[in-house]
């Protein structure tokens, strides 16, 4: 029997999870460490709610997701979508994405008595002619890219920044550009409150982002096809 069950940080469960991650997410600088995943729901920082979340058929995990909702900016951020190989192409990415952002509006009207507004994610850059399964799966979803050149700072001091990523977000209507001020209300909620690097450090990456996206609207672009806005 499927269920669901959100981590707690202290659990076999996030043991298990992870080796699904370390195979999705090869590259150590695009990758959360265990002690880091289980900090993000183990320790409660003011201003987020931090979810794992899995689905589970006995003791064993089908997939996962890491996700959080910022309170200031009324946002969601979807860190990971796993699920193990041998389940793969049987519709659980998306019960698993669907249980996640019900949770997410829960979040909202909890802590700020409203609907949720929007979700972003981080995608990897691709080949066009290369489109991996994960692109057309978000694409399905909603989601387009925000057209501008997005760094994404180190996780911890151990590791390195990412120029690797694109910033995407879930539109409500078929929108072609999103205020600039709400990614940089994200951001700032994002960078200061999941990077475990020094303030000022994290502060400096505040500032470029909000520097490369402007006063003016955000372009939005299609996952899939990048010269449609849909």
């Amino acid at each position: 029997m499927l269920k669901f069950r959100e981590s707690t940080g202290n659990d076999e469960d996030l043991g298990k999870m992870y080796s699904l991650f370390a195979e999705a997410f090869p590259d150590e600088d695009e990758r959360e460490s265990l002690e880091n995943l289980a900090k993000f729901v183990s320790i409660k920082v003011e201003g987020v709610e931090s979810h794992i979340l899995h689905l589970k058929t006995g003791s064993n995990i089908i997939g996962s997701m890491v996700f959080a909702y910022f309170h200031q900016s009324n946002t969601g951020y979807i860190s990971y979508i796993v699920v193990d190989k041998a389940h793969k192409n049987k519709g659980f990415a998306t019960k698993i994405f669907d249980e996640g952002m019900r949770i997410l509006g829960e979040d909202a009207k909890k802590i700020n008595k409203r609907e949720l507004g929007y979700v972003f994610l981080e995608l990897d850059k691709f080949d066009p002619n290369k489109i991996p399964a994960a692109a057309h799966i978000w694409h399905k979803k909603g989601f387009k890219r925000l057209d501008f050149d997005y760094t994404q700072p180190p996780l911890d001091k151990n590791k390195c920044e990412s120029n690797s990523l694109m910033l995407a977000v879930r539109v409500h209507t078929n929108e072609e550009y999103l205020e600039s001020n709400i990614v940089k209300l994200f951001i700032a909620d994002f960078f200061g409150l999941v990077f475990e690097i020094e303030p000022p450090l994290i502060k400096e990456y505040i500032e470029r982002m909000c520097k490369r996206l402007g006063d003016s609207d955000v372009g939005l672009m299609g996952i899939i096809n990048p010269s449609m806005s849909s």
